[in-house]
């Protein structure tokens, strides 16, 4: 399962690599989780993300906490969360919640969560957790080799500001700087890979 860096609303999240560590103490954190489950274990995983996305918007520092389940697929979800800084991500990560979640989620898993933090790069507004009834969110994840990563950041901008007046950009977020660096090359056909999901409620 291969899911983006970054959300635009009908298009969702788009990806680049940050320049500074994304574990910065004074910097938000964002983090998007991709979990896949069984096939016959979409339903209580739903409810499992429901319970944990409640608690979770109550913990100190969070700014954002949402839960996207994909739509074919729909044993693969996505939790996008963005929290005030490292200090309050590692809070919850350890709070009771978040641990209860995991130990409840672990026998419906087909793989380990994979958690990945990343760095603010051009942060969208106007979404404040609300969408319309049938709106939909693809999530893009797009890997290019480390040489490439300042061609990618380009084309990436090129991109967003090209989507702008076709759709509405909701945030493009930034990894950091370990192992593959996550892109979007030139062209759009080509290169994206879209997963298209529902917000959960």
């Amino acid at each position: 399962m291969r899911f983006s860096m970054s959300l635009m609303l009908a298009m969702a999240l788009g990806p680049i690599i940050g320049l500074q560590d994304c574990r910065a103490q004074d910097a938000p954190i964002y983090v998007v989780s991709y979990i896949e489950v069984a096939p016959t274990a979409g339903d209580p995983t739903a409810g499992l993300l429901r319970q944990l996305a409640t608690s979770s918007r109550k913990d100190d520092g969070n700014m954002r906490f949402d839960v996207l389940q994909r739509v074919a697929p729909s044993n693969q979800f996505a939790i996008v969360a963005i929290w005030k800084e490292q200090k309050s991500y590692d809070a919850h990560a350890a709070a009771p919640h978040t641990k209860e979640f995991r130990d409840q989620i672990k026998p419906h898993l087909i793989s380990a969560i994979d958690d990945r933090l990343h760095n603010g790069m051009e942060i969208g507004t106007g979404f404040a957790g609300k969408s319309a009834p049938d709106a939909l969110f693809v999530v893009t994840h797009v890997d290019v080799p480390p040489p490439k990563k300042d061609d990618c950041i380009s084309a990436l901008k090129t991109l967003a500001c090209s989507s702008k007046p076709a759709v509405r950009i909701i945030s493009r977020w930034s990894r950091s700087g370990k192992g593959r660096a996550p892109t979007m090359p030139t062209s759009r056909r080509r290169t994206r890979k879209n997963s298209v999901s529902n917000l959960l409620r």
